[in-house]
């Protein structure tokens, strides 16, 4: 079993999959599982569990924040 199906999980808001990773701050995170190609606004770098900021000159595969995508996602974002 590898760590990408490890961490793969299902949205609770839309029911899509997702997969789980770390940011560098230690923060459980959704992503996308399918990578695309362009770095954008909310696109990281998966590695095994963790997530990191593209560096555009040398990564080629990107994951986009489910949050960026997901039609529930303000069900999911603290209320102040």
């Amino acid at each position: 079993m590898t760590d990408e199906t490890v961490n793969m999980g299902t949205c609770s808001g839309c029911h899509q999959r997702i997969r789980w990773a770390y940011t560098p701050a230690g923060k459980a995170m959704p992503f996308d599982p399918d990578p695309v190609t362009a770095p954008d606004q909310g696109t990281y770098v998966l590695e095994g569990k963790h997530a990191r900021k593209p560096e555009p000159l040398f990564d080629t595969v990107f994951h986009l924040t489910h949050y960026a995508t997901c039609p529930k996602a303000d069900d999911f974002r603290l209320k102040k």
